[in-house]
């Protein structure tokens, strides 16, 4: 099971998903959220996915946010101390914490925990700093979280109907490659028009099927950058 931050435009996310999984396994926990029932999720060919992360385990949501991440935090820290004691890399982690209602440094309190008891087993951890619950896409892109089993953000939310969802980083939306596609592309021309590189990669995956075409009226290479 994979969790999917939706982009700015939730609901063209949420299609593209179901367009691309089917939409009997995807399902919607929360206004940024979806769950998608999958054993693989590549987000590189995704255009309107912000970070993907595969479910780790859910608990109940408590009375309070604050007691729900208190929760999480004794599980987060049982469960990566056994997993990272001894190791001989070095650990990069981030942790974001979605529709909870608590401040960064409350969120920031469990990796210091974790990072204490990892450093008495020999594991040197370094936590990503931030000033917000949640780490922003740059913040997790810059720092590679989710590239590797060492290079880590560790996602916790709130759902709708109250549950609350550890999930680990698989990836996060490359936006130096988006960046690269829109200026490198073969031709710019403001006046007919623009199509962002995402915009054009959510509408090839809502066209998958035989026989789907996808035309743009401006042709100045966008789909085709997308695409290859």
């Amino acid at each position: 099971m994979y969790i999917a931050l939706l982009g700015r435009q939730p609901e063209i996310s949420l299609a593209e998903l179901a367009a691309v999984f089917g939409a009997d396994y995807v399902n919607r926990i929360s206004q940024q959220f979806a769950e998608v029932q999958t054993s693989q999720f590549d987000i590189t060919t995704l255009g309107g996915t912000i970070k993907c992360a595969k479910v780790i385990t859910e608990l109940p949501a408590s009375r309070t946010d604050k007691a729900s991440l208190l929760a999480a935090s004794r599980f987060i820290t049982q469960h990566y101390q056994a997993k990272w004691a001894h190791s001989p890399h070095k650990i990069t982690l981030g942790l974001s914490a979605y529709n909870l209602n608590v401040s960064a440094r409350d969120a920031q309190k469990t990796g210091l925990i974790l990072k204490s008891s990892l450093k008495k087993s020999g594991t040197s951890l370094r936590l990503i700093p931030n000033d917000q619950p949640a780490l922003s896409t740059a913040t997790a892109h810059n720092n590679k979280l989710g590239s590797s089993p060492h290079k880590v953000e560790l996602l916790l939310i709130k759902t709708t109907n109250r549950r609350l969802i550890i999930a680990e980083s698989r990836g996060v939306q490359n936006i130096t490659a988006y960046t690269r596609r829109d200026r490198h592309r073969p031709k710019r021309d403001a006046f007919v028009g623009m199509l962002p590189p995402k915009l054009a990669q959510i509408m090839l995956n809502l066209a998958l099927g035989a026989g789907s075409l996808v035309h743009q009226k401006s042709c100045t290479g966008r789909i085709p950058a997308v695409s290859a």
